[in-house]
């Protein structure tokens, strides 16, 4: 599979992103279709312009290939008796070689709807996933993922249950005027996974904490959609990466982050995609077109209603005790996650909405930058004079504990405020005004660059906070247990 995405990746590559949207401003319904369409490749013509290749004819032989080494492992699996997971897996290596994947996407969702009891425990999702990215400039349109987990049927009916009745939100959620058209998924199941292997992506990329699938919108419109939380990825990234940030930079006394949290908020997260004002046209001839009003904000927009609708449908099904809990692992995490789009050169619209969010955060004084006396520094406070060698832009300095600087933040603010940003996120999207919409993405964006030197010198004050790792990578393990730095 990464041969075959490395075959793709070097044809995409060369098409940069303002080559790709000028020419989806001039395509007719057909190409635009082509273009668009996650199961084909954007390639140069002999002519020079842009053409869809679909994805067999652009890496026949590695296509091949992994359809001989699917059919396979569907034969293994019937032998085990895992009938559904080997009937999915079969149409699944038929449709790498059609390239249509209606039958075997809707296979999948039958299986998952299955609570993948029957057979062995094993979730398989395998076909395309990344759309539209970009990477370097080049437009990084498609890629294959294999993703093979276990399930964990106790995780899942934790978070399910305490996720039970999500869909009735959209009956009154801010922002949203009455008569609005809402996105109305049939469902969306919660799978927590231990991910076992996780093929196809950037190996060099930090693995992702969640899986929406499936990535056809005709079938998500029809059948609903799958969110896979990859358990064992999310306790690595919180024993390895979230707690040890906490530690080293949230305000003494304040709640730290919790690994139940952090997965209870992804699955939060991923049922928020699915609430809120339609903004996706979806029919037979598009897959999936994201409405042209809101133009480049739509993504950004779309990871806004994420973030902050995914905490606010947290804190409509979490106890009230758990609250304080949950807005650190938000608080921590987000800062975690904008470290990491930042250090991977990402400036997407992920970037952009976390940037954005810690940037509402600030306004609304939920969140601050605070200096005081480090508990521990008794010689500080005694008077007597005691310095610590930190680094800073990589230039050694000297510093007094004394000098300490935390985040903050107010979770009763939160509580507070949080209703009026998610209405500000789904006002945007449902008038479908692009002046207005990048005009706040821009002051938001301009409020935590306000602060951003502050945060830099949080991080900066203690040489242990800057190496704490920005992620975890997926070095050979085996399910249920943490990922190696």
């Amino acid at each position: 599979m990464e041969t075959a995405n490395r075959a793709v990746a070097e044809k995409q590559m060369e098409v940069k992103t303002t080559e790709m949207e000028a020419a989806l401003a001039e395509a007719d319904a057909g190409l635009r279709h082509g273009l668009e369409s996650p199961v084909t490749v954007v390639a140069r013509a002999g002519d020079g312009r842009l053409e869809a290749v679909p994805y067999p004819e652009a890496a026949l032989e590695e296509v091949e290939a992994l359809a001989l080494a699917v059919k396979a492992a569907a034969h293994e699996l019937a032998l085990g008796g895992g009938s559904l997971a080997g009937e999915y897996l079969k149409a699944r290596a038929d449709a790498l070689l059609s390239n249509h994947y209606r039958v075997s996407e809707e296979m999948w969702m039958e299986w998952m709807a299955s609570g993948v009891t029957a057979g062995a425990p094993l979730v398989v999702a395998l076909g395309p996933y990344v759309t539209r990215a970009e990477m370097g400039g080049g437009v990084c349109k498609t890629a294959w993922l294999c993703a093979t987990g276990v399930y964990d049927a106790a995780a899942t009916r934790i978070v399910v249950g305490a996720l039970d009745g999500w869909s009735a939100l959209n009956a009154e959620l801010p922002g949203v005027e009455a008569g609005a058209a809402l996105l109305r998924l049939p469902q969306v199941c919660i799978r927590v996974v231990n991910v076992v292997m996780l093929a196809g992506l950037d190996p060099r990329a930090p693995p992702p904490l969640a899986l929406n699938l499936p990535c056809e919108a005709v079938v998500r419109s029809t059948r609903g959609a799958v969110a896979l939380v990859l358990g064992n990825v999310a306790a690595a990234v919180h024993a390895r990466v979230a707690a040890p940030l906490a530690a080293l930079i949230a305000e003494p006394g304040l709640p730290q982050p919790k690994l139940d949290d952090l997965v209870y908020l992804v699955a939060a997260r991923q049922v928020a995609y699915a609430l809120g004002p339609a903004v996706l046209v979806v029919d037979e001839h598009s897959l999936e077109s994201v409405e042209g009003a809101l133009g480049e904000s739509a993504l950004v927009l779309e990871e806004l209603k994420g973030l902050l609708l995914g905490l606010y449908v947290a804190r409509q099904h979490a106890p009230r005790t758990r609250w304080a809990s949950l807005v650190a692992t938000f608080v921590i995490n987000t800062l975690r996650s904008l470290r990491l789009l930042l250090a991977d050169g990402d400036a997407g619209a992920s970037a952009a909405a976390h940037t954005a969010v810690l940037g509402w955060l600030f306004r609304v004084q939920a969140l601050s930058v605070v200096s005081g006396l480090a508990p521990d520094s008794k010689k500080a406070s005694s008077g007597e004079e005691t310095s610590e060698v930190v680094v800073v832009a990589h230039a050694q300095i000297l510093r007094a504990p004394a000098s300490r600087k935390w985040i903050s933040w107010d979770a009763a603010v939160f509580g507070e405020r949080l209703a009026g940003g998610v209405g500000l996120v789904l006002g945007l999207i449902s008038a479908g005004d692009a002046a207005a919409a990048s005009e706040w993405i821009s002051l938001l964006s301009g409020e935590y660059e306000s602060q951003a030197a502050k945060v830099e010198a949080v991080l900066s004050q203690n040489a242990v906070a800057r190496s704490v790792p920005v992620s975890i990578t997926l070095a050979g393990y085996e399910a249920g247990a943490a990922a190696d730095v």
